[in-house]
């Protein structure tokens, strides 16, 4: 006699058959949320070092610890490099899925590159880019009225240099030189010192 519970069971095996551990409990895909170091603009003249921080999470955006993240800066043109003049470094997510890639000193090339993210936890894979800029900054131009008041101070001596040695000359070397010698020094921007003595 046909047994029709039989063909039923045959073509659904799925029903039949677990799924493997691992694919209940996988995790979704990984996303990469730069935090820190975007669109930064970097002093070749000092190179002062940063830091990156990017967060890795699911895609419920939950944080996913213990991914491995590696940052990698290019090799030519406008860049630079980690500790250890290293163009390339790898650091774990903390329970809060955020890596931080420290001590990144810019090179002396100018222009903008990008540092390319790669995160990876459980077979699955994410890259994103951080976008910098290295820049020679202008040079500060000296502003005009600070010339004129060293210009003002260098003509002040002068003029009590001259005063004094026309003083001298009137007072004749006797007592009353020093009340009899009257001198007026006038000072004008631009117009040198003016000495005058009593007639």
């Amino acid at each position: 006699m046909f047994d029709g519970s039989a063909v039923a069971q045959a073509q659904s095996p799925a029903s039949t058959v677990p799924a493997e551990p691992g694919q209940v409990a996988h995790a979704p895909r990984l996303n990469i949320n730069v935090l820190e170091g975007a669109g930064a603009v970097n002093n070749v003249a000092t190179r002062a070092g940063r830091e990156f921080t990017v967060e890795v999470d699911d895609q419920n955006d939950r944080p996913v610890a213990g991914a491995m993240v590696t940052f990698f800066v290019p090799a030519q043109g406008p860049g630079g490099s980690f500790a250890g003049d290293t163009q390339t470094l790898t650091v774990m997510t903390d329970d809060k899925g955020r890596a931080v890639a420290m001590s990144f000193h810019p090179n002396g090339i100018v222009g903008d590159y990008k540092i390319e993210v790669t995160a990876t936890y459980s077979n699955e894979t994410a890259t994103t880019f951080i976008s910098q800029s290295n820049q020679r900054p202008a040079a500060v131009p000296i502003k005009q009225h600070s010339g004129k008041k060293v210009a003002i101070l260098v003509a002040a001596g002068a003029a009590v240099a001259v005063g004094v040695a026309v003083g001298l000359s009137h007072g004749g070397g006797s007592s009353n030189s020093s009340s009899a010698a009257t001198t007026t020094a006038s000072l004008g921007v631009g117009s040198g010192v003016t000495v005058t003595s009593p007639h």
